[in-house]
Formats: C-alpha cells, structure tokens, sequence
C-alpha cells in the first residue's frame, strides 16, 4: 500500500482458532467479549456480547436474510436496513451523467416501438377521433388535469385518461395511482430503498384474482408487475402555456447533469472510441463529490425506477418510461449500456401526440415492451401477451447452445443496477424436451445454474477462462455445461438508437452471454460452523493459488458473494471459487523480471474497479481513479477483506445489522482508503466487534531496499507468508 511516497505493505497475524472446541459456533457465535448478563441460557450465546451491541444481536438473531446484490456497494453489502436510496443515489447520478438527452421524439420512439407508432395513429383515427363519446370523456379528463393545482393533482386525472383511452381501444393494460405509499421490491429481505412511483401501468391479467382498480392493494404491489413508469413534474407556469396543434418538438428543459460526461447528440463529427465513454470520473473521485440534493431529482427519479424495474426478476433487456413536465411529455429507453430521453413533445390542444404515444406502448409486444425474448414463459403457461411479460422467474426456458433448460426458482443473486453487466444467476434444470438426447453431463445429482449478463464486447468471456482452467487440470472451479451468446446491443435497438445520433455502433457495445455450470453451490458464508467455515477458507485461497500457478491466471475480483461450497452428499464441503468476469492472464513469474509488472495493452487490464469489482474488499493500492495494474498480492489482501467482513457482519450464517465497516464502501476513494487504513492496527482490531474470537493484526514494514520488489510487496505479501498467518501457532 502506499502512503506518501513509502511502501506499507500488509502482514496479517494470529487469525486464530476459538480458543476452546465447547464452541463449535465460531463465526455463529459473537465471541469476542463477555457479558455478564448474555442473551438468553444458551451456552453458545450466553456471555458473549458487550452491552453495547446486545439488542443489535438480539434482533439480529431474527434475521432470515442474507445481502446479495446492489447497485451501490452500500446496498450490496451492508445489511438490508442500513441500505437505502440515499447509498444508491451517486451510482445512479454516475450513470445518470452518461445518459443521452434531447433525441428527436419522432425517431426514438419510432425505433423503439417500430410499427406500433403507425399502428396508434390508426387506432386513434379510427376508434378515438371520429367517436363523440370518446372524445367528450377523454376531453373532461384532460381538462381536470390542466386545471390541476398540484403535482399529485394530476395523477388521477392521468390515470383515468389512460385507462378510458385503453378502454376504447380495447388494450390489455391499465394504470394505477401509486403515489400513495412506496412501492417494496421483489427481494423485500434483501436491500430495498423502498421507491414511490406517481403512475405505473400494468397488464390486466396480472392484478391478483378478484382486484379492481377500485380494490387493489396499491402498496403491496410488486415491482415485477410494472411493465411502464410515468415521473410527473408540476410547473404553475407552464400548466398556463398550452402548446400549439400539432407541435411536435419544443426545447428541452430537462434536468441535464451539471458535470455530464456523456455526448452531445445529433452532431455529424461526434464519433466515440468503444472505450472512452467508459473511462470518466467516477462518483468516487474527488471530482465526482461536486453534487447536490440528498435524492433524486426529476429525470432521476424516473431512472430510479428503472433500477427496481431492471432488479425485479432479472428478465428485462431494456425499460421504458415518461417523464412528463406539466404538459408535455418525454420517452425514455433504457438498457445495460446507457439511456436515451426524447425531446419535450407537448400534449397539444386535444391530447392527440400523448394518447397516439401511448396507444403505440400499448400495442407492443413483450420484447419491444423490454422483457428478454431469450427468456421464454413456463411451457403450461396460456399463450398471449401476458405471458409472456413474466413477472416470475420460475417455471421460464431459456434455451442455450440447442438445448431447454428451466429456472427452478428466483434469481440466486441479483444486480442492482441501470447499466453494466446485469447479471442474473438461477437454478436450472434440464428440460424434458432434452431427454432424447444423451446430455452425459450428471447434471442432474449435482444441480446446474445458467449465469446470464451483458459483458463488454472487448472483455474475455468468462466460458473462455472456465474451459482454460479444465484443460490446466485445476479442480474447485466450475464446469462449463453449455454456453452460448445470444444476442449484440448493436444489432438490436440500441445499435439503430445509436445511428440516428451519429455515434459509433461499438461504443459501450455488449455480449449477452449464458453460461450454464454446474454443480449447484452455496456461499461460504453460510457455513455456520467455525471449524468447518476456516478450513474452506483456507482452501479458497489454495485454490485461488492453484488458478494463479497453474494456469496464470489473475482473479481480481475476490469477494465474499465469490466464496463458494459445494455441499457433497456424504456430507463433505468442498471450495469453490466463481465468477471469473474479470479475470486476466498475467505474464509467467519467469517473464517478469525483478518481479516488476510488465506493461499491458490488453483493452481489459484496467478497468473501472468502482463499477466492476467489490470497494469494501479492494485492496489499498487499488482504491483510487486511476489504480495500478492488480497483482497478485492485492487478491491475498481481498481475502484478509473478506474474512474480516464476515467475521464482523455473520452470525449463524445469517447477516446480522451493524455499521462497523459501512466507511469501507461509503465516500470518495480517499475517504474509503484512509478509513480502512484506519482499520490496520491493533486499536482499530481491539475495538471492533467480531462475531469470533479472531484478531487480526497489521505490522507496518519499512522497504529500505532498492529496487523494490512489487508483486509481493518486497516479500512481504506472499501465499507462503498468507498461509503461515493462517495457520495455527
């Protein structure tokens, strides 16, 4: 690590065993002091926790739930009540700043929608226009609405406009007033910043038998049944300022980043490299700290939104939404690359542009709608639109290189975020439509999972790693089944969204890749067990170590979602490390001299480690905007990371509440790393309170000698030295 111009390596001591065997627990356990009075008359509980954090522990010990997932580092580790929208606003404002604004109205919708735009102006002619009681109805609505004092006065008056226009078209949706209260996402258990949309809408057939729009539980209903959001914003003024007949554009005033990083549109000579859109100061940079407003605002709020919308089931390729602004309304498309808002198109004297506009989303399909069309509805599933917008994951078939395979159950881990890779893990089976064929996989005893996600088009597909590591013979890691890329950004909507403006087609272009692995595997930090959980983790990191010598291969991405068991049904445990997204190929320790990283012009050796890797386990070195290449060391030092982490926020395999570490994956870089130096001394371990009897310590070592050895920090961090610490004294 550095500080200042010197070199403070790492070196952990004494991780030691509970100091007597009555105790299984170890990590289940809190063992770190003793309180007299205890918790309850459990000898594995009683006196073991200082008054301080008792009644932390107490609820604690309720908890059924485990953090996996999370758009912000915050949501995706600490503990589900101390993570909020707050954590998750500068992720969603660093995206925000990359996001397209002012696009022609006309054409966006038009390549989003396709021929649903010309089919609502049909529609409208023929069913709305020439129909006096159509038109009467639809006019009284819309003159509520301009007459509205308000922004939740224009709400309802929205909503029965919607749903009257629907009716006469005979559309399958309708639109529901959510305003009222939050809305709790799919995963309530897990982080949930409990977001308030003003207008959702949704199919028919998915309101709960027996519901109305007059009777439905507004509150409890889910994420995973919005299929549109609509963010209102009141102006007194422009709620006075009717726009002309038939105008179509006017200027935006849209709530454009004051620090944008992304492009201006609609210019001839604005063509971008696939990866300098990438590299931009992160919310993390010093720079990035110049924000203001402790929640969302205006355009912000409706991208909020497409984050639950996205998160709900892992099913969604792309989400729409509106922004509408007194009397005018923008279209907005999102997906896992970036986000592309119309210009302002006024509703017009009689409504028409809004109700053609949303006539046209309410004659899509599912796959214009968003919903992924590699993810087919459950074989006995009525076929019809509805359907096919799945708002549960289980029972759907997702087909990979030839063969079906169906999702056993919900996402097993999710992705909080608007753009970037989206990954969703869930577990398989195959289906019966294959057992004419001779899979000879033994999948069926050892469980599958399909792993899906957008990767960068110029980053190594994790298969290609995968099938690397079996040809070198290392064992722990999982084996590929089958795997397949299934579809190219720039060959669907966002390509032909990215050609009207101008912009190269290969910018931030991705790969939707399925993998599907087996065997099925649970985290480590399930493992109740001290005995048990500390010989895994040492076998994670003799695996780790196997991938690194045998194959050269560099993890990177060390983190506890990544520690894996495989539970063998004699009982055994056996170490698995997943997740090789980010790994790299690194030069043999023979074509390295004096241990000194040879440079690398590899387009994935450096990337964002704020948007791709996990902050609180990052070592030192690597928490900062333009880090040093990774080496091995800074994976030996994510794993002294992990183990602290669990050993403070674990209790019998369950997440417990605490805000110790909250300082490793809040704030800047700078404010980031000099917490967690904070951490690398004895005080700092003396004071923390651990869920076992472990003591880890930091010894500052000076490298007097010239030249410096930087793979392991001078021999200082080495898997000899890691293993010695490890090891019983």
């Amino acid at each position: 690590m550095s500080q200042g111009d010197k070199i403070v390596p790492l070196r952990v001591q004494g991780l030691a065993k509970p100091a007597s065997d009555t105790s299984s627990a170890g990590i289940s356990s809190i063992k770190r002091r003793l309180d007299a009075t205890g918790l309850d008359d459990e000898p594995s509980t009683r006196a073991l926790t200082p008054p301080s954090i008792k009644q932390k522990i107490q609820l604690a010990l309720n908890e059924t739930s485990r953090i996996t997932g999370g758009m912000g580092d915050t949501t995706s580790w600490a503990h589900r009540s101390l993570a909020t929208y707050k954590h998750e606003l500068p992720y969603l404002r660093e995206d925000y700043n990359r996001m397209n604004f002012s696009v022609n109205f006309d054409k966006l919708v038009g390549i989003v929608l396709g021929d649903c735009f010309q089919t609502a102006r049909e529609t409208f002619r023929r069913h709305i226009e020439h129909e006096s009681n159509a038109v009467s109805i639809l006019r009284g609505h819309a003159q509520t609405y301009t007459e509205a004092k308000g922004e939740p006065s224009l709400y309802d008056p929205f909503r029965d406009f919607a749903n009257e226009l629907f009716g006469f078209a005979g559309l399958p949706f309708c639109f529901l007033n959510t305003s009222p209260g939050p809305r709790p996402n799919d995963r309530p258990d897990k982080s949930n910043p409990q977001r308030k949309p003003d207008i959702v809408m949704v199919h028919k057939d998915h309101l709960t038998p027996g519901e109305d729009l007059t009777t439905i539980d507004i509150r409890a209903f889910p994420w995973s049944k919005v299929v549109l959001c609509i963010e209102f914003k009141y102006n007194k003024e422009k709620m006075g300022q009717k726009g002309p007949p038939g105008t179509t554009q006017t200027k935006s005033r849209s709530r454009k980043p004051k620090f944008q990083t992304g492009v201006k549109l609609d210019t001839k000579d604005d063509r971008r490299s696939s990866r300098s859109a990438t590299h931009v100061d992160s919310m993390r940079s010093e720079k990035g700290k110049s924000r203001t407003g402790d929640s969302p605002q205006m355009q912000e709020q409706l991208a909020a939104y497409a984050i639950e919308m996205f998160s709900a089931r892992g099913v969604r390729r792309h989400v729409l939404g509106l922004y509408i602004d007194s009397l005018s309304v923008e279209f907005w498309y999102y997906d896992r690359s970036a986000g592309y808002g119309s210009l302002p198109c006024p509703f017009g004297d009689r409504w028409e542009s809004l109700a053609i506009l949303l006539l046209a989303i309410g004659s899509a399909s599912a796959s214009q709608l968003g919903f992924e069309p590699n993810i087919k509805p459950p074989c006995d599933a009525k076929l019809g639109l509805s359907s096919s917008i799945l708002v549960k994951a289980a029972g759907a078939r997702i087909e990979v290189n030839g063969k079906e395979y169906v999702v056993e159950n919900e996402q097993l881990g999710r992705a909080r975020s608007l753009t970037g890779r989206g990954t969703a893990v869930f577990k398989v089976k195959e289906s019966v439509v294959n057992t004419m064929q001779a899979s000879g996989t033994g999948s069926a005893s050892e469980g599958l999972v399909v792993k899906l996600s957008w990767q960068l088009k110029d980053r190594r597909s994790e298969a290609d790693v995968l099938e690397l590591l079996r040809k070198k013979g290392i064992p722990s890691v999982p084996e590929i089944v089958s795997s397949e890329e299934l579809a190219r950004m720039q060959h669907g909507t966002h390509g032909r969204v990215q050609e009207i403006l101008n912009l190269d087609v290969d910018r931030d272009d991705r790969i939707y890749r399925a993998i599907v692995m087996k065997p099925f595997l649970v985290h480590l930090t399930t493992i109740a067990d001290w005995t048990t959980f500390f010989e895994l983790f040492k076998g994670l990191i003799n695996v780790h170590r196997s991938i690194y010598t045998g194959a050269d291969i560099l993890h990177r991405d060390i983190n506890p979602e990544n520690l894996m068991v495989k539970m063998e049904a004699d009982g055994k445990h056996v170490p698995f490390l997943i997740d090789y997204d980010f790994a790299v190929s690194v030069p043999s320790a023979n074509d390295t001299p004096d241990g000194v990283p040879l440079a690398d012009d590899a387009p994935d050796d450096r990337i964002l480690t704020h948007r791709t890797m996990a902050t609180p386990f990052l070592a030192l070195e690597l928490l900062s905007e333009q880090p040093p290449t990774a080496l091995y060391r800074h994976d030996l030092e994510s794993f002294l990371y992990c183990l602290w982490w669990i050993s403070v926020s674990y209790c019998e395999g369950i997440q417990i509440r605490t805000d110790q570490l909250l300082g490793w994956c809040t704030g800047s870089w700078r404010s980031i790393r000099y917490f967690k130096n904070g951490h690398m001394n004895v005080r700092a371990v003396d004071e923390s309170v651990f869920t076992t009897n472990m003591i880890v310590r930091q010894e500052r070592v000076k490298g007097d000698a010239a030249p410096f050895e930087w793979e392991s920090a001078g021999g200082i961090i080495t898997w000899e030295t890691f293993q010695s610490c490890l090891s019983p004294h």
